[in-house]
């Protein structure tokens, strides 16, 4: 609702009725614009519930005035003083302010101090979806608000004169201990437990920018839709600025996650803290889009996740205490809203410190849980009550009528019309794309402009991380039949992920639009009946150029969803190079199922299942021409997108299966008290209570494992969080197919049968469980630590030793050691800095450091651990005199003899571009430049006689900057622990 800003208001309270005679007569005095007052009749605004705002309508026209509430109020809080010196000092700034006019802080004029300003006509929109208004001008106004914040947090205090408005460090510390001082001092009984670990919790995370005086901006502090004026008809332009109450010098963030805060509650504090309920309104952005708009005005980065956890709980611990602080003046008859009353109640104040408490645990506006428990956010809690609520209400009574339409040989390829008619219902509910996480939200934002207004909302889905998308996807397992009428069924959800994060605009919009509104479907190309698919390395398949385009030519089958009439492209993978690098061999391409040259052979069967009318089918690709903007990414890119397509879908489809294990177990527990036998209910039995236990505690260690793979994905990123990942894709079908074999086994004869659901769950796990089962384990075992992952490098020292002078492919290495090249990539990227340290004496009474650290491309620090305990049985016998080995770290190598000489140096495994950053000798340093290593496996001789210990010089060299030393011997520190190596050797010799 907007309130105009001349109509909004009313006769004052009874305790805020002005002395209009005494109001008039010192304006007139004080006031030279204001001489010619004559007379001022006051009328209060009816909208807030801090300092009472009167409409003062004047001979001369209309003027707005803020005063201190009367009766006694926080000694901290209510200062218009510092309203009205923020406010002249924002005057000739981008921020948009009204202009002040006078302060007045002589009680004998109107009890309290005052200050009088212009008046903006405008609308204040109170209602934060903006109901009434058209998508356009909610869109505008949202792009307006967030960038007027972004324009205050631009202005440098020191700049406008307001250097001393407060403390210029230490923000979110004092507001933190302000908030915990309020909220105790409002209480009439103990402070809930919850709240206090979450004090605890705000005062250990305060940001370290919190103390950096360069990161201060001015903070409004009450920063939000109702506090600005918008342009009677232009909601794009913000005319004005008000409430700057709390304004402080402060933690930019802080203001803008309060102003996130409609996103974040719910109905039961909209009395005095607006709410945004789901699905958005047309027009409105997501929190990410918004975040994103206030930082592109501010030319600044998004925030980083634990920091914007920080700013949201604080925000949320505001409430508690505002409410409290708000009904204690209702209570005493000094607020100046009506609506105080009701929302200072206790059980308004309840509700906002539940939020508050959940939320804290809440590690960004839509991301994952950071505590130990994993708990839902309470976003993502009123998504799970209306997914259970909507799988209640239409999907389990339409399970039959799914089951007799897949089954008729006359309907089985066809679409249900009852699934269209759910994902209609589905898509009203705003219950759509769930899956969809916040970071492709907000990159595919540019799809919602080309979808029906009606769809815009929820098109995109709510944004959320995979922890909190795990809890709905539990939910959705327990029916086969219930992803897709949420659009968050596979193979779709992660074909539509290869399009949001690898493809073009334009394939987004030909192929990836149309897939987000549920209008087609896709499959997936990759496996072929003639080779092991689950190596990529495998793929025979061919994606030939030819001129314009490219040929496509390959048999595949288990292409998922292929049956499906509605199938309309496959992502198809094929080789493009098959002489290039192993990994670059293969490339992905859009396939249109309808083009010339695709032929499904035959439906696949799952232990006698054709998983109709979704299906699995074998099917040939004959010299298939597609255009060349169909490839996806570019050539090579292949087994780079298949690696970042499977770490979320396999999680999603992981805790489907755990949606299907408890199902199954609610089923068991079932049957096991309406069977009997042995003249007594198969529950009463002990060895089935032993069973249902064993299932119980085994599902919920696989549960949890999915949410720390889950939360460690949202954390960590894809290629960090393989090992969990790996570990949940393994434990999970072993574990449900246990649970649905037990659940079979206590429903008898009925268990293998198609009246119930458990066979069909059984036989659609089991096929993918053995193929892959030890895979996984053993790509578990490798991907555990960093630790255990550089064990199985513990021979390279051997290698070393025995290759000295060779071109050492380390990645070889490890791939020998059965590692893919995804884990190889995983393990590379996850290295911290690399320093090389070697410690040697020029002279019996000298020790010196010199410290080599390795840039890789745009990516410092690349290859740290890569030759952890590559030493290995190596490291107890003395190198020869040609050998020199780097230590990483604090490995210690004692030089007793010393010298430069010309030498080469090789570093395996490198990749073309690497270079050296810097070398540190005696703590002077000596510039390498930034010389690329040769595209030729060798290095580069350089010769060096004069360089000493201690000296500072330029190394030349034309392609690769290379260190030498030859030792007589060389002998290492028994007390260090194993280092890391890389062999140099002396080429002179």
């Amino acid at each position: 609702m907007a309130l105009s800003t001349d109509k909004a208001v009313g006769p004052p309270a009874a305790a805020h009725r002005l002395d209009e005679n005494k109001l008039c007569t010192y304006l007139r005095a004080s006031v030279p614009e204001l001489s010619e007052l004559s007379h001022i009749s006051s009328k209060q605004f009816s909208h807030g519930q801090s300092n009472p705002t009167y409409l003062l309508e004047t001979n001369l026209g209309k003027f707005v005035m803020r005063k201190k509430p009367p009766g006694q109020v926080l000694a901290s809080a209510h200062a218009v003083d510092r309203e009205f010196r923020i406010l002249a000092a924002l005057a000739n700034t981008p921020v948009p302010v009204p202009r002040v006019y006078c302060l007045c802080q002589d009680d004998a004029v109107l009890g309290t101090p005052f200050y009088v300003m212009e008046h903006m006509q405008g609308r204040i929109f109170t209602d934060v979806s903006m109901q009434g208004a058209s998508c356009q001008e909610r869109r505008a106004a949202y792009q307006s608000l967030a960038a007027t914040l972004g324009k205050l947090h631009s202005v440098k205090p020191t700049e406008v004169g307001l250097g001393n408005y407060s403390r210029n460090h230490g923000y979110c510390a004092r507001q933190v201990w302000r908030w915990k001082q309020q909220y105790l001092a409002q209480l009439d009984a103990e402070p809930l437990q919850e709240m206090q670990q979450l004090i605890q919790w705000l005062e250990s995370h305060v940001p370290a920018a919190d103390s950096d005086p360069a990161q201060t901006r001015i903070s409004h502090g009450d920063y939000r839709l109702d506090n600005v004026v918008l342009h009677p008809t232009d909601a794009g332009r913000v005319l004005g600025v008000l409430d700057w109450e709390l304004s402080a010098l402060g933690y930019p963030l802080a203001d803008l996650a309060y102003c996130c805060l409609a996103y974040h509650l719910d109905d039961s504090t909209r009395c005095i803290f607006p709410a945004l309920s789901e699905p958005l309104a047309a027009g409105i952005p997501s929190e990410q889009d918004f975040v994103a708009a206030y930082c592109k005005e501010r030319g600044c980065d998004l925030p980083g996740e634990l920091e914007w956890t920080f700013c949201i709980a604080l925000s949320l611990f505001r409430c508690a205490a505002i409410v409290a602080g708000v009904g204690a003046r209702a209570r005493m008859g000094n607020a100046s809203s009506k609506d105080a009353l009701r929302a200072g109640s206790p059980e308004v104040s309840r509700q906002v410190r539940r939020d508050d408490t959940s939320a804290s645990d809440d590690s960004a506006s839509s991301s994952a849980a950071s505590n130990s428990g994993f708990d839902p956010s309470p976003r993502v809690q009123d998504l799970i009550r209306r997914v259970t609520a909507f799988m209640q209400q239409h999907i389990y009574p339409s399970e039959h009528a799914f089951e007799a339409h897949a089954k008729d040989p006359a309907t089985k390829w066809k679409i249900s019309p009852l699934n269209e008619q759910l994902k209609l219902k589905a898509k009203a509910a705003g219950l759509w794309n769930l899956w969809l996480p916040a970071d492709l939200k907000a990159k595919l934002k540019h799809l919602a402009a080309h979808a029906p207004a009606e769809e815009e909302g929820i098109l995109l889905g709510a944004g959320l991380s995979n922890l909190d998308y795990a809890y709905l996807s539990e939910i959705m397992g327990r029916s086969v039949w219930a992803s897709e009428i949420f659009n968050c069924s596979a193979p779709d959800t992660g074909n539509m992920e290869v399009l949001a994060r690898y493809g073009s605009v334009q394939q987004q919009e030909r192929w990836l639009l149309p897939l987000l509104r549920g209008h087609i479907r896709s499959c997936f190309a990759m496996t072929e009946p003639e080779v092991a698919s689950s190596d990529a390395t495998n793929i025979r398949s061919a994606i030939c150029r030819n001129g314009a385009g490219y040929t496509v030519s390959g048999h595949k089958w288990w292409a998922s969803g292929a049956m499906d009439p509605r199938c309309a492209v496959s992502i198809f993978m094929g080789k493009t190079d098959p002489e290039a690098e192993t990994y670059r061999q293969q490339s992905m391409i859009l396939v249109p199922m309808d083009a010339p040259g695709v032929s499904i052979l035959r439906p696949l069967d799952v232990f006698g299942y054709d998983d109709a009318p979704h299906g699995h089918a074998e099917v040939m690709y004959q010299d298939v021409q597609v255009p060349a903007s169909n490839l996806l990414l570019g050539e090579g890119r292949g087994f780079e997108i298949a690696q970042g397509r499977l770490g979320p879908g396999r999680l999603h489809h992981c805790m489907r299966m755990v949606g299907m294990g408890n199902r199954s177990v609610e089923l068991m527990a079932q049957r096991a008290l309406q069977r009997i036998a042995f003249k007594g209910p198969i529950a009463s039995q002990g060895a089935f209570r032993s069973q249902l236990a064993t299932c119980r505690v085994e599902l919920d260690a696989a549960r949890l494992t999915v949410l720390a793979a889950a939360d460690a994905l949202d954390k960590h990123g894809n290629k960090k969080a393989r090992g969990q990942i790996a570990a949940a894709k393994f434990l999970t079908p072993n574990t449900v197919l246990k649970v649905i074999d037990t659940a079979i086994q206590v429903h008898g004869g009925g268990g293998v049968s198609n009246d119930f659901v458990l066979a069909s769950l059984w036989a659609g796990l089991y096929y993918n469980v053995p193929g892959t089962w030890d895979l996984k384990h053993d790509s578990t075992s490798k991907r555990t630590s960093q630790e255990d992952l550089a064990m199985l490098v513990s021979s390279w020292g051997e290698c070393l030793a025995s290759q000295v002078g060779q071109v050492v492919d380390f990645t070889e290495h490890l791939r020998q050691a059965g590692l893919d090249a995804g884990e190889i990539d995983e393990f590379l990227d996850a290295q911290p800095s690399l320093t090389f340290s070697l410690w040697f004496a020029a002279s019996p009474s000298g020790v010196g450091s010199l410290q080599l650290e390795l840039e890789l491309g745009d990516q410092r620090g690349s290859l740290g651990d890569v030759f952890a305990r590559g030493l290995g049985s190596a490291s107890n016998r003395r190198p020869s005199g040609e050998q020199v080995f780097l230590a990483l770290r604090s490995q210690k190598l004692v030089v007793r003899e010393s010298k430069w000489q010309q030498a080469r140096l090789i570093l395996p495994g490198l990749p073309k571009g690497a270079r050296y950053a810097r070398v540190v000798i005696s703590g002077q340093q000596v510039s390498l430049g930034g010389y690329g290593l040769p595209s030729e496996d060798s290095g580069t001789q350089f010769t060096q006689p004069e360089l000493r210990w201690g000296a500072s010089q330029v190394l030349e060299g034309d392609a690769a900057a290379v260190l030498c030393c030859s030792a007589v011997a060389l002998d290492m520190d028994p007390n260090a622990a194993p280092g890391n190596i890389i062999t140099m050797w002396n080429s002179a010799n």
